[in-house]
């Protein structure tokens, strides 16, 4: 788990449960995330609308306040626990002295950001070619992106995977790319092209399969699609 600088997030929304509750502390987790396929459609549309995406976040609250702030986030429960335990150990019996909210925040900003000093490294001085590989590898995929969908030079992909489009009861290779403002999916074989451009507010539902046929794979129905459906498989 990382500490990070106070950040105003919203409580309640559907993508976030709240596990436990410590005075004005809270631990939230994130709902459908794993290691199957709702993990992977889960963890890109986080990625989608928001600047990164964790497993867990603990969150302060001020008394009488509608604002709540971000302070860690993980994907590591034993880490998460640990930092859990500290604040409860540490940080909240010293908010019990205070009457003020604002002397309250400003005491958890100034601990965070202490912590936030003592836990940062140098930066490596090693190349590391793998990230470099794939920074270009990314590269070449969001000019590919760009070029296939004839989208705007500015529409930011943010992940893409290989994957197949069940169509015609004919699965056919492909790959689908994901932006802030699109799904698309794009297959060439054989001579016949395949191009699927998909917008994110048009877009009513995204499910996973339940069937034995298709288990690893996503339905996605458009607004306008209230029959005909795209699935897509995974590979």
């Amino acid at each position: 788990m990382v500490w990070t600088p106070l950040q105003e997030v919203l409580v309640k929304g559907p993508l976030w449960v709240t596990e436990v509750v410590n005075g004005q502390f809270s631990l939230q987790r994130r709902k459908g995330r794993g290691s199957g396929i709702s993990g992977l459609i889960f963890g890109t549309i986080d990625s989608v609308w928001e600047s990164k995406s964790f497993l867990y976040r603990i969150l302060y609250t001020p008394p009488d306040s509608e604002v709540s702030y971000s302070i860690a986030e993980s994907n590591n429960k034993d880490e998460t626990d640990k930092h859990w335990n500290w604040l409860a150990n540490n940080l909240a019996p010293s908010l019990v002295s205070l009457d003020n909210p604002d002397d309250m925040l400003s005491l958890v900003n100034g601990k965070i950001a202490s912590l936030l000093a003592e836990s940062c490294e140098p930066p490596s001085t090693t190349a590391d070619n793998s990230k470099e590989q794939e920074k270009k590898s990314f590269q070449t995929a969001s000019h590919r992106f760009i070029t296939l969908f004839d989208m705007h030079s500015e529409e930011k992909l943010v992940n893409y995977y290989s994957c197949s489009l069940w169509k015609n009861k004919v699965p056919r290779q492909g790959w689908m790319y994901l932006s802030v403002n699109y799904m698309c999916f794009y297959s060439y074989l054989v001579g016949t092209e395949v191009s699927i451009v998909l917008a994110w507010v048009d877009i009513k539902l995204i499910e996973r399969g339940a069937n034995l046929l298709l288990p690893e794979s996503i339905r996605v129905a458009t607004r306008e699609e209230e029959v005909r459906s795209h699935w897509i498989i995974i590979n």
